[in-house]
């Protein structure tokens, strides 16, 4: 599903994005709240309206400027492409493993480039999470995604600079690793 957003347009990123969340906070208002079905469905209208309007548009600059980095190669590469630009063999052919290499570099220099604000919001939103536990036990559920978050942004660019180490292997390096 993941390439396949690469090349959809806002509108559609907002409607798959609020749906998700507009379901999830109305089933969290039913079940956890034990809100109303109407009160909880209205919650969760209003909350993935306001969730996909923001992150359609956003979404969508990010696919664009991935599509730029990755340069001109066939549609149905796409997902050979990004696929290699995070893990599995390293691309023999020349054109993708450059592909490769372009996204990888590109999705580094987007994780070092909202690193700071990324570690700021997780943190905030994992110490908020701790001091709200007394009022919902869902709120653990909350702090252990907030806290991986934070660790995401520091453990994944070590893992992105590993696989474009791997990406810029040559040609020979890359055979023989397959051989052994």
């Amino acid at each position: 599903m993941r390439n396949r957003l690469i090349h959809s347009s806002w509108w559609v990123l907002s409607l798959v994005f609020g749906s998700i969340y507009g379901t999830a906070m109305t089933l969290y208002s039913l079940v956890a709240e034990s809100g109303g079905v109407a009160s909880s469905a209205l919650g969760g209208l209003v909350g993935g309206v306001i969730f996909g309007a923001f992150m359609g548009p956003v979404t969508a600059r990010q696919a664009r400027r991935q599509r730029s980095a990755i340069g001109d190669i066939s549609p149905h590469q796409v997902s050979a492409v990004m696929r290699a630009s995070r893990r599995g063999p390293v691309p023999v052919d020349p054109e993708l493993r450059a592909a490769a290499l372009r996204a990888a570099t590109h999705q580094l220099d987007a994780n070092l480039r909202q690193r700071t604000f990324g570690s700021v919001l997780f943190a905030a939103l994992t110490v908020a999470s701790i001091v709200f536990v007394a009022d919902s036990p869902w709120w653990l559920l909350a702090t252990g995604i907030f806290l991986a978050l934070l660790a995401g942004q520091w453990l994944t660019p070590r893992t992105i600079r590993h696989r474009i180490k791997l990406l810029t292997s040559s040609r020979d390096e890359i055979l023989h690793r397959d051989d052994s």
